[in-house]
């Protein structure tokens, strides 16, 4: 045993001397991980995304700015101010949901009575009308707020009453002559009380005129969900650090076949066993630490999950010893190592494709997603997000375990044949 662990020392060391070689199974992975989770959406566990709203405000009055506070106050909405055309421009490139347009003379048309309100102007993607309704809805939402804010504070609603009385008796609101007396008079009388009323004890104990309240109870869908993009990029990111040390290391052992260290070794004596042995325990090893590298990185910088340890104890060894075999196989799919950097890039290449390395296997076609199951990309995928954001029970774990060993175990007896029968000719 001591002899295999100071073989896979040397292979370590080897490694590491090999920037390239470092570069594909530490460096590379992380690119991937990071460009991929930041594409698919980064973090998603806080809050929905926010209705993004770009404001055109062509009043500039006060009435107009507060309508625009209280915008900006919502928690469902990002507001940010812009021209017309500029409004208009954001929302036709989808750079924006919506914008609104407050037209002159918005700020006037706030009495009660006698005219009729400013008309607000909203442009939408016609395709997206859930989220025009909604913001409709929080467009009256604010509204109504102002009005609450105006019978709440009387010496800001005693002016506005008395235009609406102007207007009403200059017999510009249209009304037959019964129902301007009792307008009128309903004024009168709303303007005596807001002269008379303590405004603080109005604001404090007046009517509440507020719209109904709801108690927003949290619910949780009963099924396992990534709670960001960087827990589905980071094990896809994983599979290329084991794609990449396989690869690494076949290529390794090929070129000792072919500089004559294996047969130095041999004549050590080494047997043929204790030099695998040693290649694949230090293969073994790089995987481990390539894994862990990456799960700790995505823990600390992008808040992936590392809630279940017994099950990534299970998952990461499985998927190492899986890479294990397969580096055996790849080592014997050629005499040279271009042969077999070409050969063994190409398979794993279409396990990638097939197994979710490049494409979530999510977004496949059914037909592919059944064909997935030939390719231990896809069973290492998801053993670790089993253990990561699927929340798998250990009975749910052994399957991909079992399936990535059985994997491992044939690629790495086609390998060991191979190689008996390329060393005896």
């Amino acid at each position: 045993m001591s002899v295999v662990l100071i073989l896979a020392l040397k292979d370590l060391k080897q490694l590491i001397r090999n920037r390239m070689g470092t570069f594909w199974i530490f460096i590379f992975p992380v690119v991937m991980a990071l460009f991929f989770g930041a594409i698919f959406g980064g973090s998603q566990s806080g809050a929905a995304r926010k209705l993004s709203l770009a404001v055109v405000d062509e009043d500039g009055s006060e009435a107009s700015q507060a309508f625009v506070e209280r915008l900006r106050k919502s928690d469902a909405l990002s507001v940010v101010n812009l021209d017309r055309a500029q409004a208009h421009e954001s929302v036709r490139l989808g750079n924006r949901s919506a914008y609104l347009v407050i037209p002159a003379g918005f700020g006037e048309s706030m009495p009660l009575f006698g005219r009729s309100p400013a008309t607000l102007e909203l442009g939408i993607d016609p395709t997206r009308k859930a989220e025009g309704g909604f913001l409709q809805g929080l467009l009256i939402q604010a509204s109504f707020e102002g009005l609450r804010d105006q019978f709440m504070d009387p010496a800001k609603l005693r002016p506005q009453v008395a235009d609406s009385l102007a207007e009403i008796g200059g017999g510009k609101a249209g009304l037959s002559e019964t129902q301007q007396k009792v307008l009128v008079s309903f004024l009168q009388g709303l303007d005596s009380f807001l002269g008379e009323v303590n405004p603080k004890a109005y604001r404090e104990k007046g009517p509440h005129l507020e719209p109904l309240k709801f108690q927003m109870i949290p619910m949780t869908e009963k099924r396992a969900a990534p709670r960001s993009a960087y827990e589905i990029s980071f094990p896809q990111a994983i599979l290329w650090a084991l794609i990449a040390c396989s690869t690494s290391f076949a290529l390794a052992l090929v070129r000792e076949r072919m500089w004559g260290t294996f047969l130095r070794l041999r004549a050590a004596p080494l047997s043929r066993g204790q030099i695998l042995h040693g290649k694949g325990l230090a293969c073994f090893l790089a995987a481990i630490t390539g894994i862990l590298f990456l799960l700790i990185l995505g823990r600390l910088a992008c808040g992936v999950r590392l809630d279940h340890p017994v099950l990534l104890t299970l998952a990461i060894p499985c998927s190492a010893a899986c890479f294990v075999g397969i580096m055996v196989f790849v080592s014997v799919l050629g005499k040279s190592d271009q042969a077999v950097s070409g050969a063994g890039w190409g398979i794993l290449m279409i396990f990638s494709m097939l197994g979710g390395g490049m494409v979530p296997l999510f977004v496949m076609p059914a037909w592919m997603r059944t064909l997935s199951d030939i390719s231990p990309v896809k069973w290492s995928i998801l053993a670790l997000e089993g253990a990561i954001w699927r929340d798998f029970s250990l009975a749910e774990m052994i399957l991909p375990c079992a399936v990535l060993l059985a994997f491992g175990s044939f690629f790495a007896a086609v390998g060991l044949l191979r190689f008996a029968r390329m060393e005896r000719a």
